[in-house]
Parts: C-alpha cells; structure tokens; sequence
C-alpha cells in the first residue's frame, strides 16, 4: 500500500486504512494481558523495579482500561467526548490508585513509558510478519502516541494536584496542631505559642484563637509565649491585636511566659504591652482568674476531714 495508490484512489485507501487500523484496535484489545506481561518485564530490566511487586487485580484493570482507551483512539477521532470521557476517568482512578500506593510520579511514568514500548513491539512484529505495512505502521503509531501523550498529560496534571491537596492537608494539620486552644476551666482556656510566627501563621493564629474562643464560650484567655525565644515588632504587633480582638468579644487575654531574653529585646525596641495584663508563668495568671483558688476549695470540700 505504498503513495501510487494513494494518489489513484483515495477512498479505497482509507477503506484499507480503516480495516488495518480495526485490525490493530483488536490485537490491542485481545492481547491486553501479554502487553502488561511485556511492560512488566521490560520494566524490571530497565526501569522500576519495586513496582513490579504492586501488581494486583486492580492494576490489571486499569492497564486494561488504558488498552481500551488507546485502541479506540485508533478508530475515532481524537477529540471524540466519549473517548475522552474514559480518559479523564482512567486519569483520575489511576492517580488515586498510585496515591494509595505510594507511587513516585517518576515510578508511575515509567509505567506509561514500557506500556507505549509494548504497543510499538506489538505493531512492529505485524509490519515483520507483513500483516502491517509502513504506512499502517506509521498511522497507527502517530494514533497511538497521541493518545499515550494526552494520557500521560493529563495523568501528571492530576498526580500533581493529588500531591498538593495531601500536601495542603498535612500543612493545615500542622498549622491546627501549632496553634492550640486548650481548655482548661469553665470560660478559660490557654493558648501556648511555640516556634515562630510569619504573615502566614499569624493569620492563622487570629481567625482559630477568635473561632476557638467564641465556640468554647470562653471569658478568659491566657496566652503562653514561653515557647517563643524572639520577639520582634512584628511579632509583638500581632500579639497586641489578638488580645484586642479578644477584647472586642469580651474575653480578657493575658500574656504569660516572656523570657528574659524577649522582654529585653520588647525594651530595647521600646514596645509597650502596657495595656496588657501579663504574668511570669500561666499558675500566675490562672490564680490572678481565681481559678487555682477555685479548685483548692472544691479539693477541700470533696477531702473527708
């Protein structure tokens, strides 16, 4: 099937076209099985061996399910919708599969990579045994590596947004745990400060400290900065405006823990906490609430004398 009868014939040369192109599209569909075989093996001599161990039923079905996708993209178009709809869905099931593998986005590349080799070996052999001409060879090629491309775009785009939403989560789970809001009475609760504070943090630490405190109801709040071991204008800048947003509903704050290190440097910057209550330790502050002093009483009360 060489350019001669392309030129004498056009319409029969695309019927030819399209019968060898269907023919492919079923040693596709048919060999599903021997091409992950071929991968697999292929992948173990060159590529990522540790992945070869995570075979399992389910990864069968997805391999299959690429097969499918790639050999229809021999017979349609390849903006075809509903080519494309399986696309998007093998995309998203494969890239929550090597998420809950543990699969480096290098690991599941490396997948694609021996799956489109396999393909290529596969076609190769019908051109050899002169079932495949050049041409076929080529059309079908072009076919399938457009197909591959737009599965490994599409599948690294979402791999890569799977990453940043765990990421995201972990972040905001550290950030919760940075910044707790522990009751300890009725209406108290204390806030304990560690490490240090950015733009970032600090946002944070106003809008769950002001959630935390009108959730819990509370009256008090006693903010512990033993943990902080510098202090600069910024820092004593946001700590002055959360107990002033604490102030504006009604919960009194202090300030408890400043280490002699930061209160020189809080002088020597001439910042001013004038307006703050502050105490040595948090025992000081929750006995200037009363509440030590509570709780030595209900002690007394519930002792046999």
């Amino acid at each position: 099937m060489g350019d001669s009868l392309r030129r004498l014939d056009v319409p029969l040369y695309s019927r030819i076209m399209e019968d060898v192109l269907k023919n492919i599209k079923d040693i596709l569909l048919k060999e599903g099985i021997h091409l992950r075989n071929q991968a697999d093996e292929w992948m173990m001599t060159y590529g990522e061996k540790k992945l070869n161990g995570l075979r399992n039923s389910q990864s069968d079905q997805l391999f299959l399910r690429l097969i499918n996708t790639l050999a229809e993209q021999l017979t349609e178009s390849p903006d075809t919708t509903h080519t494309n709809d399986h696309l998007q869905s093998w995309v998203s099931d494969a890239s929550q599969f090597a998420a809950q593998n543990d699969h480096s986005l290098h690991g599941a590349l490396q997948v694609l990579k021996y799956t489109r080799l396999a393909i290529w070996k596969r076609m190769e052999r019908e051109f050899e045994d002169r079932r495949l001409d050049e041409s076929g060879l080529l059309t079908a090629g072009c076919r399938i590596d457009l197909a591959m491309d737009e599965a490994i775009i599409a599948f690294m785009k979402q791999f890569l947004k799977n990453q940043d939403n765990l990421l995201q989560a972990a972040h905001q789970s550290i950030r919760e745990l940075s910044v707790p809001v522990v009751p300890v009475f009725d209406g108290v609760a204390i806030l304990p400060l560690i490490g240090e504070i950015d733009t970032d943090r600090s946002h944070f630490i106003m809008d769950n400290t002001l959630k935390r405190s009108m959730d819990l109801r509370l009256n008090y709040m006693i903010i512990d900065v033993s943990g902080i071991m510098n202090m600069d204008t910024y820092v004593a800048r946001e700590l002055y405006q959360i107990t002033q947003s604490l102030k504006l509903i009604g919960i009194k704050a202090y300030l408890t823990g400043l280490q002699p290190l930061v209160t020189q440097t809080i002088v020597s910057l001439g910042i001013s906490f004038k307006e703050i209550d502050t105490f040595g330790s948090v025992q000081q502050a929750l006995e200037h609430i009363g509440v030590v002093s509570h709780l030595q009483k209900t002690k007394d009360l519930n002792t046999p004398s």
